[in-house]
């Protein structure tokens, strides 16, 4: 049996995680939406379920704006924007590490990855386990943060 160098089993758990805890984000901006807008969960789905993430926080606060409504949610949600959008935001890393090429070599330790979707991200570069895992920790995190939010406020998060 062959020592697994790169991690393998360790990277795939964490995208997965990644993509579980980025899907529980998109599901809890899109419950703001319903709220905001009075929209029951279907209607809601119409509404914002072939949206990016992106658009829902920028219209979510657009609305909460708009209608006056929870300075709070807005604020965190203004926050998640601004903290997710750069280059080094968790969109954005979130992006490199589940739409990047991944690939290694034989007895080489180093995973490179290349995305083609952001032109900064073109180029080759290592993407280690623990680069991954904090991507992970951080949306993680911005979802215990606004899942407590929107309780408190009596927004849906189940």
């Amino acid at each position: 049996m062959s020592q697994d160098i790169h991690e393998m089993n360790k990277r795939a758990t964490l995208v997965g995680h990644i993509c579980t805890q980025y899907s529980f984000l998109d599901y809890l901006i899109s419950n703001i939406l319903w709220s905001f807008l009075n929209l029951d969960k279907e209607a809601g789905m119409i509404v914002t379920g072939n949206m990016d993430i992106r658009p829902k926080i920028d219209m979510a606060i657009s609305l909460s704006i708009h209608f006056k409504k929870i300075d709070d949610v807005r604020s965190t949600l203004q926050k998640i924007k601004n903290n997710s959008s750069k280059d080094n935001g968790f969109i954005s890393k979130r992006n490199q590490i589940i739409h990047g090429i991944h690939s290694s070599r034989d007895n080489d330790p180093t995973v490179m990855v290349e995305a083609h979707r952001k032109k900064g991200h073109r180029q080759r570069q290592p993407m280690t386990v623990e680069y991954i895992e904090e991507t992970h920790l951080e949306i993680a995190s911005v979802n215990k943060e606004l899942a407590a939010l929107l309780e408190k406020n009596k927004i849906n998060v189940h």
